[in-house]
Parts: C-alpha cells; structure tokens; sequence
C-alpha cells in the first residue's frame, strides 16, 4: 500500500507501494511469478461461477465472467532494489493481476482478499461481494512478520475499475491515468485512499448513504491526481493535496483533522463538514495550510486551529467557522493560533462566517 506519513504540514511521502503488480512493470519492482489458479489469456470469452481460487489472472484481451465464489490471495513476493530501508525481500497477499489493454474481467458476487489490481489500460467490473486487503510480510531474513501495511484496490496505466454495491475493506490507488469509481459502497480504508500522475478516484454515492472511513495517512492527491466525491461522508486522519492540476472535491460532508495543499492544487469542499484540528507534538494545532498559488474552498465546514493561507494561495470560506487553538512556544502556551494571509497575493474570504 501507501506510505508511513509525515504528521506535520508537510505531504506523504511514499515508502512501500505494494499495489505494482507482476513482473516489475512499474519504478523497478520485480515480482517472483508463483503458481496462482484462474489464469485467463488471449482473446476468449470465459465464463466461470462457483469458483474457488487463489488468484485470478487475466491478459491477452481475454473477456472473463466471474459468478459467485472466492478469491483468497496468493502470497507473492517482491524486490525492490532502489529501497535501502526495505534491504531486499518483502510479500504481499494477491487476488488478482489484471494486465493488456482490451483484457477485461467481471467478477459478480466474488469475495477477494488481497490486492485487486488492473494495470495496462485492462478493466475490472465488480459487482456485489467483497474487497478485503490482504497482508505485507517481511521475508524470512526480516523475521516473516507481517508490516504494518496493507494491500489495496489499485488501478494503474490508464486501468479502470468499477466497483457497484461492494463491500470494501481495503485501500484505494490510482497511479499514472488510472481510474477507480466506487459505486453505491462504504468504504473501510486502512491507511489511505491516494491518487497520484493523473490518477482518478471516484466516490459516488447516489443515496448519500455511503460512508468512507480512512486511517492514518488519510485521503491523498498528488502529481496532478484527483479525488471526487460526489455523495456520502467522509471520515478521515488528513486530506493532503499537492501538484499542480491535483484536486479535492467533495460535495458530501467532511470530517478530518487537518488539510494542507501546496503546489497549485484545489481543495473543493461543498457538503459542509468539520476539520477538528492535528496536534503536534509541540502542543500546537493545524486546521488549514494552503500554499504555493493553490486554492481552499469551503462551504459550511467548521474549521479548529491554526488556519493559514500561504505563498500567494487563496481561501473563500462561506459559512462555517474558524476557531483558533492553544499556540505553544518551547513548550509553553504562549497565547492562540491565528486566521491569517500571509505574503504577497495570498488573501482570505470570509463570507457569513463565525471567525
């Protein structure tokens, strides 16, 4: 999955991607090919039900109709020779392995556990069933212990998957054009849904019922990737923005700590919500950091903290409000966070707000 997170002002940095899948397609990964069931090639039709596999793998335009059953994972390993901190050999729990432009796979009433993922312009349809993230694990030179990480649902090189009444337990990726729509399903995300080079995901809720719930690094944009939200309510650690065309748009309600975005990215929200605040270590609180020419945009939010526009960036807020917090200097409370522009070009608007 995504990456341990920097809890300060500053953006995630990635440290582990589990989701590039088979044969080292993506950023040096190679991966040791295992035996896996459910191997789909070439242009066929295959239409399949009741079906009991550790992993589905399809390529070669193969058109492929999945009806009830399961898909467990299969354990598999990979290396990355570019990441000294990992030092060589990590696994991961893999249901599928999706590849080839025109190769596409419907799974109806299937249960996965462990990562989904389409790559190479492929197309994955889920229908009813489940998602579950599976595991990391060191090897054994790194004591077989499982990391602290997760598998994901991650779409990559113009791949798209659609997932329509699911039950997902898992991560969310979309990387270089990628595309991932989440139809009418909750969301129970680990670590992080993470959209980055142009990737989209798509949350859609046509009731408003859904919910979306994330953990520790939170919801992510970056590189020009975007996150729409269209229906349902987010609950979440952070939404960090950063890269120039990279967006946030929601217009279902918000709960999170804090928001940040730099680089000429655009923050949307439009369905009301409240940003409680991160506290450092130091004792302070960041509600809002908006920098580098980029935009924060909020309807009816309630904002907790420190609130800063930065570096020529703008904030129009209507409705809502802005609560300062305790301000700290070396330990020490030394008066209250501030509602502030700062530097040249940098401006906020404040319309019908409680400040």
């Amino acid at each position: 999955m995504i990456v341990k997170v920097n809890h300060n002002d500053k953006f995630l940095a990635k440290k582990v991607l589990l989701s590039i899948v088979a044969a080292g397609v993506m950023t040096g990964f190679v991966m040791n090919a295992e035996a896996a069931e459910g191997k789909f090639s070439g242009n066929q039709v295959f239409n399949k039900t009741n079906v009991t596999y550790e992993k589905v793998n399809a390529s070669g335009e193969a058109n492929v109709t999945l009806t009830n059953g399961v898909v467990t994972g299969l354990k598999e390993s990979r290396f990355d020779p570019d990441d000294p901190e990992d030092a060589g050999r990590t696994h991961a729990d893999v249901a599928t392995e999706i590849r080839d432009a025109g190769t596409r796979v419907e799974a109806n009433n299937i249960a996965f556990t462990g990562e989904v993922s389409a790559v190479e312009g492929s197309n994955v349809i889920i229908n009813g069933g489940s998602v579950t993230a599976g595991n990391a694990y060191y090897d054994a030179a790194h004591g077989n212990k499982v990391e602290k990480l997760a598998t994901e649902i991650g779409a990559h090189d113009g791949a798209t998957i659609e997932l329509n009444k699911v039950k997902i337990d898992s991560n969310l990726g979309a990387f270089d054009g990628g595309v991932v729509t989440v139809n009418d399903s909750s969301v129970n995300a680990a670590f992080a849904i993470y959209a980055e080079g142009k990737g989209t995901i798509n949350l859609i809720s046509t009731d408003g019922k859904a919910t979306y719930t994330v953990g520790e690094d939170g919801v992510e944009a970056a590189d020009g990737g975007v996150i729409n939200i269209k229906g349902g309510t987010l609950h979440t650690t952070n939404i960090s923005v950063e890269g120039n065309g990279s967006k946030f748009i929601t217009d279902g309600s918000v709960e999170a700590q804090k928001i940040v975005a730099g680089s000429n990215a655009s923050v949307i929200l439009n369905g009301g919500g409240k940003i409680t605040g991160y506290k450092y270590d130091d004792g302070n609180t960041l509600a809002a950091s908006v920098t580098g020419n980029s935009t924060l945009t909020a309807t009816n939010v309630d904002f907790t903290g420190d609130f800063k526009a930065k570096e020529g960036s703008k904030i129009i807020l209507k409705g809502g409000s802005v609560t300062a917090s305790d301000y700290y200097e070396n330990g020490k409370k030394d008066g209250y966070t501030e509602f502030g522009a700062i530097g040249e070009n940098s401006s906020i608007e404040a319309d019908g707000v409680d400040i």
